[in-house]
């Protein structure tokens, strides 16, 4: 029996080292009550062994021994992580489990689980949890979304102060924030910060406050009252050492992951001051300020009077070759000197830049940068720079340019959707098309694509969020893109350039989403546009289409158009092939379980084709070669008694032999061979083939 109470209390003990709990009036992961102090007496270990459980199950992936920590209630996060996601991670990543109490309630929670481990900007992995009692036992609750927290504080500005120690993998940092509290904020404001970082003071209006600082959860005690902008200053540092992502090491160091505190990632201004050794460069957003060396050191300030969604920069001993564009200074940096290389990449930003300026709104900082770094994820996004391995500086820079904007100046939090890669991919399509027309479709471009057995994955593009899952990043890069070049086929050249406009224009420096496209979009045009948008972004399939009856007789010709799963509100082309060897294009209100076409004609249809362009994503609802094509037989009076039986296939059509083949390219080394064998929208990414 003492055996048994002893191993429980070692138990117990071990549990309550997970435990967030300091004593006294500054709280903090260091600071770790002893066995039999405050986190016992109040059942904190067993809370914490709850957590511990959670975190065990994650880590075996385990589904079934999650359903006991979370109460039943296995959220989506842990249950995707077990069946899918933990089985291919490319970073081989571990989920790491903390039980904190917080330094005062969170509308009623006083303990939270926290899960988190590293991940890259654009992703996720943190998650907070409520942990309940029921029935006097622990169990984990229902999760903070993300993005509650700003309804009470938003940060507006930081102020960062960052010391480099290459040769520890080590930085030391200051963030001085103004923090806007809004009104009904109560005592608590729920920060996110990276796990690697640890936390030495807060202070709110220059008084220490309470905080809990556990994986990337930082929570602080602010005193109660009306709305106003205050003074918040975090000191904190820590090993960051991942190489090929965030990463401070003595050849080259970058930062750009969730490296300081933010709030639902919310965009923010910045200055960020970096103190790196003498012979280093660093470059970061916006413009540099002032840089003044002292002994082996030197001080760079730069400045980002853009709020954006995270501030990033890279240092090393980069070698820059630059040229002007117009008003504008581009620049490489390289580690190692290669003409050859830069003088690439100032060919292609050199083109690009102007056009994105003349085609959505002017650049709005005075240079562009592009940073040599050697990425694990190929190439990042950035505001007014961008950081990428050698081998996709060719290919992979009129993506992050245009990032620039969609991002950049109308920035996304990657907490609701990714439509700024959605709008990057299909900047790539409106340059390569600037850069060299494409002639109009063929006769049979339609007819004759392939029905395509892979396509973006089954999830609605609302809720895809994180790029560093590759279904969601399928869908935000492809689906995403694709969307778009239907909305374009729909409203026409011009009412697409002007909605493009409109939209950076108004949203810029505003957490934009797929939804504030859509309201701009209605505002240029004077029309509820949720009859297209609502299907696309909200489910997970295709307007499925077959040919129903068809006739002519005469000079008249009748025929239908049935959609089985009628959702969808399309402006369909449908080509009408005539035996005088002629193409008519008509455009067809496509709504609901069928829609009629009646057409005259000055002689015999042979052919009906949907979508001739294949500018939409189409699901065939018919097994057969090519499903949207209605061959009518040489007669006075051809007809077409029934359809054929629907498909169970469910490939989405479009996904293969359109005029978007050439779009997203990274290049020979990364993109899938079978992307091009079967000419997707956009390539394939591998857990390897990233871009972001």
């Amino acid at each position: 029996m003492q055996g048994r109470g002893g191993c429980k209390t070692a138990v117990l003990w071990l549990a309550a080292l997970l435990l967030g709990v300091g004593a006294g009036r500054v709280w903090s992961t260091d600071a770790i009550p002893p066995p039999g102090g405050e986190a016992r007496a109040d059942g904190g270990a067993a809370a914490a062994l709850v957590v511990a459980q959670a975190e065990s199950a994650l880590a075996n992936l385990n589904g079934q021994k999650l359903t006991a920590p979370f109460g039943g209630a296995v959220p989506v996060w842990a249950r995707d992580w077990v069946e899918r996601r933990g089985h291919d991670d490319p970073f081989d990543r571990k989920w790491h489990a903390q039980a904190v109490r917080l330094p005062a309630p969170y509308r009623g929670a006083e303990w939270l689980g926290v899960f988190s481990m590293y991940h890259p900007v654009e992703a996720d992995a943190d998650h907070f949890h409520r942990l309940e009692r029921r029935n006097g036992l622990w169990s984990l609750g229902a999760e903070i979304d993300e993005r509650e927290p700003a309804s009470g504080y938003r940060i507006t500005h930081h102020d960062l102060q960052v010391r480099l120690l290459p040769a520890e993998h080590r930085l030391n940092a200051t963030d001085r924030m103004s923090v806007r509290r809004l009104s009904g904020a109560r005592g608590l404001m729920l920060a996110r910060m990276s796990e690697d970082l640890a936390v030495q003071e807060v202070r709110v209006e220059g008084a220490v406050a309470p905080f809990a600082r556990a994986g990337g959860l930082l929570a602080v005690a602010v005193p109660p009252g009306p709305p106003a902008s205050l003074p918040v200053q975090v000191e904190y540092g820590g090993i960051v050492h991942h190489p090929g992502m965030d990463d401070v090491g003595p050849e080259v160091s970058f930062l750009f992951s969730y490296w300081y505190p933010n709030i639902a990632r919310l965009p923010a201004t910045g200055d960020v001051t970096v103190t790196a050794p003498v012979a280093w460069t660093v470059i970061a957003e916006g413009e540099q300020q002032d840089r003044t060396a002292t002994g082996g050191e030197a001080r760079i300030r730069w400045r980002q009077s853009h709020p954006v969604c995270w501030l990033q920069f890279a240092a090393g001993p980069y070698q820059r070759t630059s040229r002007t564009a117009g008003d504008k200074m581009l620049n490489v940096y390289l580690l190692k000197p290669n003409p050859r290389t830069a003088e690439t990449a100032l060919n292609t930003v050199s083109q690009a830049l102007p056009f994105f300026s003349r085609t959505f709104t002017p650049f709005p900082w005075t240079h562009y940068d592009v940073v040599e770094y050697p990425m694990t994820v190929g190439a990042l996004e950035g505001y007014s720079m961008t950081a990428m391995s050698l081998e996709l500086l060719r290919v992979a820079l009129p993506h992050e340019l245009s990032h620039s904007w969609w991002g950049g100046l109308v920035p996304n939090t990657y907490t609701v959707d990714m439509w700024n890669e959605s709008f990057a991919s299909y900047s790539e399509r409106l340059l390569s098309e600037a850069a060299k027309p494409e002639p109009r479709p063929g006769l049979h471009a339609g007819e004759k694509r392939p029905r395509g057995p892979r396509l973006p994955p089954r999830l609605p593009i609302i809720g895809a969020a994180d790029a560093l899952d590759e279904l969601q990043a399928k869908v935000g890069y492809q689906k995403g893109a694709a969307v778009l070049h239907m909305f374009r086929r729909t409203v026409g050249e011009e009412t697409f350039h002007r909605i493009l406009t409109r939209f950076a224009t108004e949203m810029a420096g505003q957490a934009a989403t797929w939804r504030d496209f859509q309201r701009v979009a209605e505002e240029v045009t004077g029309q509820e546009m949720g009859g297209f948008f609502d299907p696309w972004l909200t489910r997970s399939d295709a307007p499925r289409l077959r040919w129903g009856p068809a006739c002519q007789d005469g000079g008249v010709l009748d025929a239908e158009i049935e959609m089985t799963n009628p959702a969808y509100h399309l402006r369909l082309p449908v080509a009408i092939d005539t035996a005088d060897g002629k193409r008519r294009i008509v455009v067809v209100n496509v709504a609901g379980p069928r829609t009629h076409l009646h057409e005259t004609l000055e002689a015999r249809a042979v052919r009906l084709v949907l979508d001739p362009g294949a500018d939409f994503l189409l699901e065939p609802a018919q097994d057969r070669p090519q499903p949207w094509t209605l061959e009518l037989p040489p007669a006075s009076v051809a007809r077409v008694v029934a359809p054929e039986p629907e498909s169970r296939a469910g490939a989405l059509g479009a996904a293969a032999g359109t005029p978007m083949g050439r779009i997203g390219r990274m290049g020979q080394i990364l993109y899938r061979r079978e992307a091009r064998q079967w000419g997707a929208w956009y390539p394939l990414r591998s857990g390897n083939d990233r871009r972001n």
